[in-house]
């Protein structure tokens, strides 16, 4: 199919081809001036020939569809399987609007989809300086920060960080970045609050000293050493 004189589809043994010195351009585009809500703009279907497992059919779509009144729309992404008769079932799977983007089903972002987890996220490499998951204000300040070993970081409004955990070593920290015990807080007014009279217990284990704190209506003295 020529136009002025310049080749703009051809067809091949694979298919057709759309074709310009500046990029080939595909348009599908509504004549119905008067739109609304949920009508589509155009479509194209993948269709599926093989019913050695299924039946035969469309079973992936991408839909431009109106999501307001002819001011704008929204781009959809569907995928579907058939494994009996009857045509196959389509599901949405993202939608792109003006308002935002919705995933439906799960997502895996840099691995394998996992059966279980609806989002899974992999770091680039298994590293301290690469990053598999950062969590911002709408500020774009960091607020929680995963890296490829697992070490991960809670921020405060401040930008200060609030909770470290050290992955490598196992450790806690609470107020700062660099815990250098299992559990290491550094702050004011540590409070130990146990309204079921249960206590606190710091106790080494394999050896016999330890240290109780109980609550001060218990009958065991509120501190009690070895």
């Amino acid at each position: 199919l020529f136009h002025n004189g310049s080749a703009k589809i051809a067809t091949t043994a694979t298919g057709i081809d759309v074709q310009s010195s500046t990029g080939g351009v595909l348009t599908l585009k509504t004549t119905d001036t008067a739109g609304a809500i949920g009508e589509d703009v155009g479509r194209i279907d993948f269709y599926n020939s093989d019913a050695s497992t299924g039946s035969t059919g469309v079973q992936a779509r991408i839909l431009g569809e109106q999501d307001t009144a002819g001011d704008s729309t929204a781009l959809k992404f569907f995928a579907g399987n058939s494994t009996g008769s009857g045509d196959p079932t389509l599901n949405e799977r993202l939608d792109l609007s003006t308002s935002g983007s919705k995933f439906s089903g799960r997502v895996a972002i840099g691995k394998s989809l996992v059966s279980t987890v609806s989002l899974s996220v992999a770091a680039p490499s298994t590293s301290t300086s690469a990053y598999g998951l950062e969590v911002t204000n709408a500020s774009s300040n960091t607020r929680f920060l995963v890296d490829g070993v697992g070490n991960s970081w809670f921020y405060k409004t401040d930008n200060a960080i609030g909770m470290r955990w050290d992955a490598v070593n196992s450790r806690l920290g609470v107020g700062l970045s660099s815990p250098s015990g299992t559990l290491h807080a550094s702050g004011t007014n540590f409070i130990f609050d146990t309204p079921d009279g249960s206590g606190v217990v710091i106790q080494r284990t394999g050896n016999a000293a330890h240290l109780h704190l109980f609550p001060a209506y218990s009958s065991v003295p509120t501190i009690m050493g070895q």
